[in-house]
């Protein structure tokens, strides 16, 4: 069985998906962290595309910094994730009539790293804090940072230098998923920048490409 996937620029922005609209499905997502950098661009992405993105709930503290007209199938729900148990997550989504296909889920709870360490060097409690602040449903997407080889294939080993929360969040997709049926997948970008506030990334990088040049 062969496919043919079309992809689209628009600006600086490169492989872009498009969606033929020749099947008359229309989808309803999700988007935790819709204000960070990976969550703040997928809701842009799918607002460009409201013939396929019926619903796009955006889930964050704050609104989403996109204009009216840039997203018109965008609604903000005020969630604060990092004061918010499940419960009280759900009976948000419930008041506000959420119903979604796709949960593109890119927030986090940050704890105290342990003393004199990494900011995630505490995996295990990474874990535990995020696992009780999510619940997958069927159609999962997760973001993931880690230091890949270049060019990276799908079957490179796991980077396990330091502790890393993402890869134990993935072991447990794979448990949820093979318990329930659900399907999920993961994009594994070495880094992130983008025009997104308070991101200590968006100085990082480009300072240490420009201490590599001089």
């Amino acid at each position: 069985m062969t496919f043919t996937s079309t992809v689209q620029s628009n600006g600086s922005f490169h492989g872009l998906p498009t969606f033929p609209d020749h099947d008359g499905k229309t989808y309803s997502a999700i988007v935790a962290g819709a204000n960070g950098i990976f969550g703040h661009y997928m809701v842009k992405v799918l607002a460009q595309s409201p013939q396929r993105w019926k619903h796009i709930y955006a889930l964050s503290r704050r609104s989403p910094m996109i204009t009216p007209s840039e997203g018109s199938t965008v609604k903000h729900i005020a969630v604060d994730f990092l004061a918010s148990g499940p419960d009280e997550i759900a009976r948000i989504l419930k008041q506000n009539n959420v119903q979604a296909d796709y949960v593109f889920f890119a927030s986090y709870v940050q704890i105290p790293p342990k003393k004199g360490e990494g900011l995630w060097s505490d995996a295990d409690e990474m874990t535990r804090q995020n696992k009780s602040s999510s619940r997958p449903e069927q159609n999962i997407r997760v973001c993931t940072l880690v230091r890949p080889s270049h060019p990276e294939e799908e079957d490179d080993p796991r980077v396990l230098i330091a502790p890393n929360f993402y890869y134990q969040q993935e072991d447990l997709l794979w448990d949820y998923a093979r318990e329930t049926g659900s399907q999920w997948s993961v994009t594994r970008p070495g880094f992130i920048v983008g025009t997104v506030k308070d991101a200590a990334m968006n100085i990082t990088y480009p300072l240490a490409v420009y201490a590599a040049i001089q």
